[in-house]
């Protein structure tokens, strides 16, 4: 009994110690922030590292007010009336109740996930440390937290369901784990713990096909420790219930969805009704295809550190044997890496890792047992000792040369950018819309409080589409018309109407003659939509017959003025003749804040150079061709040209942003 308590306490201790290390580091991240970036703050503005972050934040601000209405700020004209509110969240939630005592939502974002995103620790050390012992749990425990998969999901600012979506299947699996162990009606209780945790999961992220596996998973384990038939059914119809049984009617119908209608299995082109739209995939990086060199460099730090890992995963496996099946969903997600992108790899992280501390343990073992000889009769307890010093070791080494433990986060949100969209709010007033590109959207409709088109969670299809033609297109006319076209009949044609002609409704909007029927629509073009300019072509070149897009980009360029000399990432401008290294250009324009500065036409072919000045230095520089040089995008956004038949300018902080209102 005094052996048992010492062991619950030792067990404790080293889980308490490595969330307090995990959570440490992060919250380091914040004092340095502090002390040595305080250019990062402004004013109320806490920075965050994530642009999900400020949807969360908006949701919590408002989780006092709402009930089951519509999100009038995404998706307008249409998805408002569609589109509910997430408020029935677990994070918004905690967010909402926890900043009553601290007093800033941001804040209180960034603490929550401090804390929040080093619970997985538990769940994940008591299940190896009960299975594989005290090198797997170790090396899985504390390399995970800081692999770059994981730590660049939970580091400081990152205010996202990431910080939890780890530890809900980890504890639902060690749960799984532990019901055949417990005796008489404990196995019960255990099951309506499960149940009560899946439930905590849905509410937390609505993807109610893990509970349908995790269901499969209980049936399938009981079975196979041999609970029987009856005892096995009882015990997952008690999971079921607990965790919601409508999430178990409604998961086959999420996992088909997450097979064959999400973005993460689709080719270059996904599927909407009758038409093949561009795959928003291709331009976020979490879910672009990547070999396995990239994915075991995000998952394990390095490809032979990832090689190995997957051999200790095997001869973990072989050991575990049965107890290895609560793990299955976890471990599946985490091998559908190879298949979807790096955005999962935070689940192969641990299974990597765990895989490297039985390694050590194995060959340990191996060492004891038939080369020395000499522990024949304590054979498990010296190799366990003996392996959690080497886990110890070759922790530290690998956290310190292949982790992400040392890589500093910076705001998604400038605090420039932050400041001038704050003045937004006083600027368009309420219930403004505006058309942008959107990986700002969820920013603009908490910061400067207006709706916009498309956002973080519905940035593709048809949305993507026209909105990206405007920009890339070289008529204004046509941009106004697609805003004006949407604005009155909604995006609801494609979502709703199997037989949609888009080539038909791209000559309907050509020829539209209906000015806009809100008069409160802006048009924003900020400098960091020249970074996504190629998300943009992608979508607005996409050829709908050979369901590919053929686009040109911004080649970023590190320029920088000396007097009269120009030098453009080591190679020095001529000038007088327009060559730069051996590329002959076009033509040289040069800006500052109160526009063209310098404009020298070399008149010869060639791609133009773009430099633009910010308090006399350098802001941001780019070669480009003629078709993105006449693209609505480049003169609105660093010429300021636009049709005052069409649009009235009503904000201009350049090179920041300009702001266009459309007229009616």
């Amino acid at each position: 009994m005094v052996n048992n308590k010492i062991k619950i306490a030792y067990i404790t201790g080293m889980v308490f110690i490595l969330m307090l290390i995990s959570s440490g580091v992060r919250y380091y991240q914040l004092y340095e922030w502090k002390i040595n970036h305080p250019e990062y703050f402004s004013d109320k503005f806490i920075p965050l590292t994530t642009l999900d972050g400020y949807y969360w934040i908006r949701l919590a601000k408002m989780a006092d007010n709402l009930s089951d209405m519509p999100d009038i700020y995404r998706g307008y004209p249409d998805h408002p009336y569609s589109i509910k509110m997430e408020a029935d969240n677990l994070f918004v939630f905690l967010i909402n109740k926890l900043n009553k005592f601290i007093g800033n939502y941001y804040i209180t974002g960034i603490y929550l996930v401090i804390f929040l995103s080093s619970l997985f620790i538990i769940p994940l050390f008591l299940y190896f440390y009960s299975s594989a012992g005290i090198s797997t749990a170790i090396m899985g425990s504390v390399l995970t937290t800081f692999g770059y998969s994981y730590f660049y999901r939970t580091f400081l600012g990152r205010v996202d369901t990431d910080c939890m979506t780890l530890f809900f299947p980890l504890m639902l699996s060690y749960l799984i784990y532990t019901i055949p162990k417990a005796d008489g009606y404990k196995k019960y209780i255990l099951a309506i713990l499960t149940g009560i945790f899946g439930y905590l999961f849905m509410w937390w992220y609505k993807y109610p096909g893990f509970i349908l596996i995790y269901s499969a998973i209980i049936f399938t384990y009981l079975l196979f420790k041999k609970e029987g038939f009856v005892k096995s059914t009882t015990i997952t119809v008690l999971f079921v219930i607990f965790s919601n049984p409508l999430y178990f009617i409604s998961g086959l119908d999420s996992i088909k969805y997450f097979i064959f209608g999400s973005k993460y299995f689709a080719g270059e082109g996904i599927k909407e009704n009758s038409i093949i739209w561009p795959n928003i995939a291709e331009f976020i990086s979490e879910t672009q295809k990547q070999g396995y060199e990239t994915i075991l460099l995000y998952a394990a730090g390095g490809t032979y550190i990832g090689i190995l890992g997957l051999i200790g995963v095997i001869l973990l496996i072989i050991k575990m044997k049965k107890d290895f099946i609560p793990l299955l969903p976890v471990f599946m997600l985490g091998i559908i890496s190879f298949k979807s992108g790096n955005r999962f790899t935070m689940y192969l992280s641990p299974f990597i890792y765990s895989g490297l501390g039985y390694l050590i343990y194995f060959f340990v073992e191996y060492f004891f047992k038939n080369v020395v000889k000499i522990f024949d009769y304590h054979l498990k307890f010296f190799s366990e000792i003996a392996s959690g010093i080497i886990a110890v070791f070759s922790t530290i080494f690998i956290t310190v040369y292949f982790s992400g433990i040392f890589y500093k986060p910076t705001p998604s949100i400038p605090a420039s950018f932050h400041k001038t969209a704050s003045e937004l709010r006083n600027i368009l007033g309420e219930r403004a819309v505006v058309v942008t590109w959107w990986d700002f959207g969820y920013m603009y409709q908490d910061v400067s409080n207006v709706s916009t088109f498309h956002d973080g969670g519905i940035q593709g299809k048809s949305r993507g589409y026209f909105i990206g033609l405007g920009f890339t297109s070289d008529s204004q006319h046509l941009l106004y018309n697609i805003v004006s076209y949407f604005d009155n009949n909604g995006f609801k044609i494609f979502e709703e109407n199997k037989n949609t002609d888009v080539k038909k409704v791209i000559d309907e909007i050509k020829s539209y003659k209906q000015p806009v029927k809100n008069k409160n629509i802006y048009i924003i073009v900020s400098y960091d939509m020249v970074y996504k300019y190629d998300g943009m072509a992608f979508f607005g070149k996409w050829d709908f017959d050979k369901k590919i897009s053929n686009y040109t980009d911004y080649e970023k360029k590190r320029c920088y003025i000396e007097g009269e000399d120009i030098s453009c990432d080591g190679e020095k401008l001529n000038k007088e003749e327009g060559v730069l290294g051996e590329e002959q250009l076009s033509r040289l324009i040069i800006f500052d804040e109160n526009g063209v500065k310098k404009d020298i036409d070399y008149g010869v072919e060639g791609r133009i150079l773009q430099i633009v000045l910010s308090n006399n230095k350098v802001f941001i520089s780019y070669l480009l061709d003629d078709e993105i040089f006449n693209s609505n995008f480049n003169q609105l956004y660093f010429f300021g040209k636009y049709d005052n038949n069409l649009f009235e300018k009503i904000y201009d902080n350049f090179p920041i942003m300009r702001v266009y209102r459309i007229r009616g």
